[in-house]
């Protein structure tokens, strides 16, 4: 009986964990192809990633091989925003995922610089409501790295959502004086109908304690 009441008590913790809502947060998966050197050039529209789709232009998926000096924050692969292009405008990613009208989102993700690259890191992260275009937000980070080593910065973004499908999107900035790599990896969101009202969680209790009873009372 202790085991049943720890199972449910369990099912009912879990059900307030929250998990990644976006697919291949990590870039992981694909139809990888190696140009040359640990990386794969995707054109404007590529649906390659698994989950995404390039926008604004050519970017360059990079395994932790490659021969560019660049390391993976997570995993085994990761994005040069830049490409092979080395010019703004530069790429980007983007993914459609279904919210929960009036639910809170937790957007997080890793942006890279490297200083044998020169210039100033910089990512654009917006979240679109798929119903009515509304920019839910918009946030631009820039950042020079200091170190010679592959470097990367978390950010963190809340929103909430006022449609039933919103499209995330990471798009590389452009940098005061240019730039050669913008870094892109770790990307997750978490958050809307994943966390029960408290009124669920109240009734997942009183079940646990009704059956206590009933097993006590036979």
């Amino acid at each position: 009986m202790r085991l049943f009441v720890a199972s449910l008590v369990a099912v009912g913790v879990a059900s307030l964990a929250s998990a990644n809502l976006l697919v291949n947060g990590s870039f992981e998966n694909g139809d990888f192809q190696n140009n040359g050197g640990g990386a794969d050039s995707l054109a404007l529209g590529s649906t390659a990633i698994t989950g995404w789709t390039t926008v604004s232009n050519e970017l360059v998926w990079l395994n932790a091989t490659n021969s560019y000096y660049v390391i993976p924050q997570d995993g085994s692969y990761s994005l040069d925003l830049t490409g092979y292009h080395d010019a703004y405008p530069y790429g980007g990613v983007s993914q459609t995922v279904s919210t929960v009208a009036g639910g809170k989102y937790h957007l997080s993700y890793y942006y890279g610089g490297l200083v044998l690259y020169s210039g100033n890191a910089g990512v654009e992260a917006t979240a679109v409501d798929g119903s009515t275009s509304a920019v839910l937000l918009d946030q631009v980070n820039y950042d020079t790295f200091a170190d010679n080593s592959n470097t990367y910065n978390r950010v963190d973004l809340d929103f909430v959502a006022t449609g039933t499908s919103t499209i995330i999107s990471f798009i590389g900035a452009s940098p005061k004086g240019g730039t050669n790599y913008i870094g892109l990896d770790n990307v997750d969101l978490e958050g809307g109908s994943a966390v029960p009202e408290p009124a669920s969680m109240i009734a997942i209790s009183a079940g646990i304690a009704a059956l206590v009873r009933r097993k006590r009372s036979s």
